[in-house]
């Protein structure tokens, strides 16, 4: 009796320190508390009747949520001990962080009580509030990726000139098939951004990014894959997904391909759309597909159209190979093919209506090292030298004197010289027109990669200025 009176001092002043700020998880449907600890009922502990101990904990739990919930697990003056369960996942009751979802939701906590030797239930709604995202637009449309490793916090001008965030990268586990968020160590921060009105969907693969073939060859695969992505969204609130299989059917890269990717792409963004739209309808599925005329080689595109709300056509890494060229340029030149233009004009040949194509820009230039130099610079011999991101090159190259800035009417492209390195970018000049080609042919709007590669928000003000009218 002594020893466990002194447990029960114990726990009474753990309790005086934690209450109103620790949480305990509980598995759904079963008795948190299995019985382990007693209570004598003439114990002269308790103070307060299960009654006013209902009363109490019914008090700290507000009516509409805070930013971050803290949940009792005792009550002062009781024996009583308190574990929790949320019927939503937008309620975490281990950390107590809310997530807000696109509309207010009513949030049942349940309470399991732990008093005399009893387990009592009780169920406490409370509200979460949801975030007032800016209408989508049908035409028009500027999304941009952001890389958690550029990750920097964005001026509110920025915030709103931006509708859709698409946030890089989620991979995909090539034995579970389950969705890996582990590099993604600034998701608090850009969720965040939902609260400026903006979407943000989660964005899956990359370059090199291994996992889409496993994940999608078989109906057990993609079953376990759909589920993961679902259990995300329900927690993350994530406004949409995006898919970054940079390619089906290819091993480029050192990635697992199969024969049939293509085909399983199909059903798999079938299953995945029914999945979202049963859960909220206004939850964006957007695929980035490469931006040539090889894209009917990797994707079934007429089977996409039906289920895709937009095609971000990565029209840039255009220029490799060991010559110096535009990698993102306009128009196709007389030496140079690879475009914007040819590329959306593959996307349209193949059957995707205007207001599904997006094109792309890059806030980033490709660097190449002069072989030999001939008259005009353009299409000399050259070997890679890899990339510079557009605040790089704004703030170092372009104020280097031995630097020569050129534009080139053909192409509609800038590029850089000092007769030893080639740079081939964006600047806000060619991003407009850009910009001002989607807006004329009414293509639903325009994408770029990547947020973070111009912190100066230089260039998407370009876009957003022509977009705006």
């Amino acid at each position: 009796m002594i020893f466990r009176k002194l447990r029960l001092a114990f726990l009474l002043l753990l309790g005086l320190f934690l209450v109103g700020c620790t949480v305990i998880p509980v598995d759904q449907g079963k008795d948190p508390n299995p019985g382990d600890e007693t209570f004598d009922p003439d114990d002269d502990y308790d103070k307060l009747t299960l009654d006013e101990i209902k009363a109490i904990i019914k008090a700290k739990i507000p009516e509409i949520a805070p930013e971050k919930l803290y949940l009792p697990i005792g009550i002062k003056d009781s024996s009583a001990s308190i574990s929790w369960r949320s019927d939503s996942e937008q309620i975490d009751i281990i950390s107590g962080e809310v997530t807000k979802g696109a509309k207010d939701t009513v949030v049942i906590l349940t309470a399991y009580i732990r008093f005399h030797d009893q387990t009592y239930v009780m169920d406490i709604p409370i509200t979460v509030k949801g975030v007032e995202l800016r209408p989508l637009k049908t035409k028009n449309v500027i999304s941009g990726y952001f890389f958690d490793s550029k990750y920097f916090a964005i001026s509110d001008e920025m915030a709103s000139q931006i509708d859709v965030i698409n946030y890089s990268f989620a991979t995909i586990d090539k034995t579970t098939h389950k969705l890996n968020l582990n590099g993604l160590y600034h998701l608090s921060e850009v969720l965040a951004l939902r609260e400026k009105g903006i979407r943000v969907t989660l964005a899956i693969g990359g370059w090199g990014a291994d996992g889409f073939s496993q994940g999608v060859r078989t109906k057990e695969a993609r079953e376990t894959l759909i589920n993961s992505i679902m259990e995300t969204l329900r927690k993350h609130q994530f406004d949409g997904i995006d898919l970054d299989w940079e390619y089906p059917t290819s091993t480029v890269a050192g990635i697992a391909a199969h024969p049939s990717d293509k085909a399983n792409l199909t059903l798999f963004v079938q299953q995945l759309r029914q999945a979202m739209d049963s859960y909220r309808d206004d939850l964006l599925l957007t695929i980035a597909v490469i931006g040539g005329s090889s894209a009917s080689s990797f994707y079934d595109i007429p089977g996409l159209v039906p289920y895709i709300d937009f095609f971000n056509i990565m029209t840039y890494d255009g220029g490799t190979g060991t010559v110096a060229n535009h990698h993102t340029n306009l128009r196709p030149t007389a030496k140079q093919n690879t475009s914007v233009v040819s590329a959306a004009n593959v996307y349209l040949s193949l059957g995707v209506p205007k207001e599904k194509i997006v094109i792309g820009g890059a806030f980033y230039g490709h660097r190449k090292t002069f072989t030999t130099v001939f008259d005009g610079i353009l299409y000399s011999p050259t070997t890679p030298s890899g990339t510079l991101d557009y605040t790089t090159i704004k703030n170092t190259v372009l104020t280097d004197p031995s630097y020569q800035y050129y534009f080139d009417e053909e192409a509609q492209a800038p590029y850089l010289s000092n007769g030893t390195y080639f740079i081939s970018y964006d600047d806000p000049v060619s991003i407009a027109l850009k910009a001002q080609y989607a807006k004329d042919n009414s293509f639903g709007g325009m994408m770029f990669w990547e947020l973070g590669s111009d912190k100066s928000g230089e260039l998407l003000n370009a876009i957003y200025q022509v977009f705006k009218d």
